[in-house]
């Protein structure tokens, strides 16, 4: 019982950390995977559920055809250590499927992961009061190490934020709390100048409204809310205006850049069909082979992996790296896991409109949407934070409904 305990210690080191340091996620992951080695072999009783379930079946399959293909890769090496590093990143979600078993735990998880979340905003608050020049120009990135992948932060923390808010079992203080972390979030994603994420935000709250009748009225006010906000604040901050005036205007250059990059992307996965060019190669191969001449943002004439390393499309740099085989198991392999989602939020829909399934549903499609312009999954702090949620998610409906502590 005592090791069953450490893992959710880490479990709580991880939803603190997990939005402003890589550096206690890192040391929460590995000391939690100990204690579960620890538990498959002296205790096997309390985790063999795990075994059991299909999805760790099908993740060690996923993993281990990357692993195949990477013996096809121009950099087999490379590649191998590249999918190992994608691999350990689902560690969060098997310790908190082992550790979080009852109500208590499941809401200090989750009040940890808001004061996390609290710290990295108040970080883009004063980088935005201080209008603080950084090579992204007046655009705010909290704790992360750019704008974009601060506001993949946020599109999975709004939800949590808006779920915990309207439980029960939080008090009025700790509900009053995260209605602030959840403004200031939402505040936060608009001043990053996100445009992906900002698409993201509005098609994800459009899905929420359609699932759930009763709280279609609340969601619609709030994303009108929103939209007033912006315009609102284009006024005040032209940078912003001029960011909404670039989401459609092809001739922007991060737009021209990104269908150039989709396209080199496309031809890759054309001249590799089957096995693609290894994971983590994109960035070599695109910019020593199929860079466009039209192409203005490239790499060092000495360092072909300083320009872009990716596709900005989570799907073609899984179809360049893996070829049909390896981008079909990364879509297959998220369907499995919105299926298994919607499966669960079936069994709880008739009971109230915050099921922890749904939560996760929205946590998946908004980072999957705004994937759709930047490559939001190869980021390790993301990844870790993702696998964290989507193990809530998946267990939160049961957890909560205990209320003793084992």
């Amino acid at each position: 019982m005592a090791i069953h305990r450490y893992v959710y210690y880490m479990v709580l080191l991880i939803a603190l950390g997990s939005n402003i340091s890589p550096f206690l996620t890192l040391w929460g992951i590995i000391l939690g995977f100990l204690f579960l080695l620890y538990m498959g072999i002296y205790q096997k009783k309390n985790i063999s559920f795990i075994c059991k379930d299909t999805f760790l079946r099908i993740s060690i399959l996923y993993f281990i055809l990357w692993l195949i293909l990477s013996t096809q890769s121009i950099e087999p090496i490379r590649s191998m250590e590249s999918v190992c590093s994608t691999a350990y990143r689902l560690i969060p979600f098997f310790l908190v499927v082992v550790a979080i078993s009852n109500q208590k735990y499941l809401k200090m998880v989750f009040l940890l992961f808001s004061i996390s979340v609290l710290i990295t905003d108040i970080a883009a608050l004063y980088q935005l009061i201080t209008r603080a020049e950084s090579d992204w120009g007046i655009r705010v990135l909290g704790l992360s190490n750019s704008p974009t992948f601060f506001a993949t932060h946020m599109l999975m923390a709004i939800p949590v934020l808006w779920w915990c808010a309207n439980k029960k079992y939080f008090s009025n203080k700790e509900k009053i709390f995260l209605q602030i972390v959840l403004i200031l979030s939402v505040f936060m994603l608009i001043a990053s100048q996100t445009r992906g994420a900002w698409i993201s935000f509005f098609v994800t709250g459009i899905i929420y409204a359609a699932c759930c009748e009763n709280m279609r009225k609340k969601i619609l006010i709030g994303l009108t809310s929103v939209l007033i906000l912006i315009g609102g604040l284009s006024v005040i901050y032209p940078t912003l205006q001029y960011r909404l005036n670039s989401v459609t205007d092809m001739q922007f250059t991060s737009n021209s850049e990104r269908v150039l990059m989709w396209k080199a992307a496309i031809e890759i996965t054309k001249d590799y069909p089957l096995a693609g060019i290894g994971s983590d190669e994109f960035g070599y191969v695109y910019n020593t082979e199929y860079i466009s001449p039209l192409a203005k943002e490239r790499s060092q004439a000495n360092d072909p992996r300083s320009g872009h390393g990716h596709p900005h499309n989570n799907i073609l740099k899984r179809l360049s790296e893996g070829g049909i085989i390896g981008g079909s198991a990364f879509i297959l392999f998220n369907l499995y896991i919105l299926y298994r989602l919607i499966k669960q939020y079936r069994c709880r829909r008739s009971e109230n409109d915050y099921s922890f399934a749904l939560m996760g549903i929205l946590v998946l499609v908004a980072v999957h949407i705004e994937g759709l312009t930047d490559t939001n999954f190869t980021c390790v702090p993301i990844m870790r934070e993702f696998w964290l949620l989507m193990g809530l998610a998946w267990i939160g409906d049961n957890a909560e409904m205990i209320k003793r502590v084992d």
